[in-house]
């Protein structure tokens, strides 16, 4: 039997470098947006990787990683991530709404309104969603769903079979459709790592991270969560802590809502390339700060 100080230690040892890799994850896709709205979209792309989505990869990954360290029984957890997920999201999904009723910056209906609020949008709106950014609501309720199941089922045997079908399916599909696909793969992979015992993290890491570089032979969207995994991986021994992204976590979540709203807003009055990345970091973190604070 595992000893329990033991695994606390082990634990808390990872925490700084899972902090690190959330921070790096939120710069990257902070990043992407930014350049998108400064018209710099020939930046986004660095030798055939696209900024955003290793940030994207990052943060499905963390997320797989971290739904497996929970000792709540699976219904009490996927209860306590929904009304965790879904208070902030609403008020900045209606902010979003609100803003573009006023400035007629993009068209919308009743319909789109219930489904983004309900978590659904990306499915059925793609990218005509009001404050885009938001997209990843979708799959990650999905994803958290699928985690219940599988752990009131078999979570290591459900485990298995959610990443073959998932990385069989991006197989059969062209490159620009699977990135879900691979986002959601790349989310099990990480589930499967958390579910060994601590002191063989390391070791689950390396070998998840073999099994997506080699499965990225076949199917490049991969290549993002075989770079995660490898992240992972020598994130695992980190022990020096930054204090910049241990505080950023704890606003993390409420900063990837609302940033892309914040770097829009700035970029409606200047086009400025710096001006859209340093006023739109700056009042990116302060409304994440308030909304936490006003929520939390």
């Amino acid at each position: 039997m595992r000893n329990r100080g033991q695994s606390n230690k082990l634990a808390q040892t990872q925490i700084q470098g899972l902090n690190q890799l959330r921070f790096l994850a939120a710069m990257l896709v902070f990043t992407q947006h930014a350049l998108s709205n400064a018209h710099l979209d020939q930046w986004i792309d660095i030798g055939g990787w696209r900024v955003g989505r290793i940030g994207t990869a990052l943060f499905f990954l963390l997320s797989g990683f971290l739904s497996a360290r929970t000792t709540r029984k699976p219904l009490t957890w996927l209860r306590d991530r929904v009304t965790f997920l879904f208070p902030p999201f609403w008020i900045v999904t209606i902010g979003g709404f609100v803003l573009a009723a006023a400035t007629r910056g993009k068209p919308f209906d009743v319909w789109q309104v219930i489904s983004q609020l309900s978590g659904t949008g990306y499915f059925t709106h793609g990218e005509r969603m009001v404050n885009v950014a938001t997209w990843f609501m979708s799959p990650l309720i999905l994803l958290y769903f699928a985690v219940t199941l599988a752990r009131l089922v078999s979570a290591r045997s459900s485990t298995v079979v959610l990443i073959v079908g998932l990385v069989l399916v991006s197989l059969t599909i062209p490159s620009e459709k699977a990135t879900v696909y691979c986002h959601a793969a790349t989310f099990f992979v990480a589930f499967g790592i958390g579910l060994v015992r601590d002191e063989r993290h390391t070791l689950a890491a390396a070998i998840a991270a073999g099994f997506m570089i080699s499965m990225a032979c076949l199917q490049t969207e991969l290549r993002y969560g075989a770079l995660a995994c490898v992240l992972l991986l020598l994130a695992f021994p980190v022990k020096r802590e930054i204090r910049l992204c241990n505080h950023f976590s704890k606003f993390a979540y409420e900063w990837f809502l609302v940033h892309g709203l914040c770097i829009t807003t700035i970029s409606r009055i200047t086009a400025s390339p710096f001006v859209v990345f340093v006023f739109g970091a700056g009042l990116s973190i302060a409304a994440a700060v308030a909304l936490q604070r006003s929520v939390r």
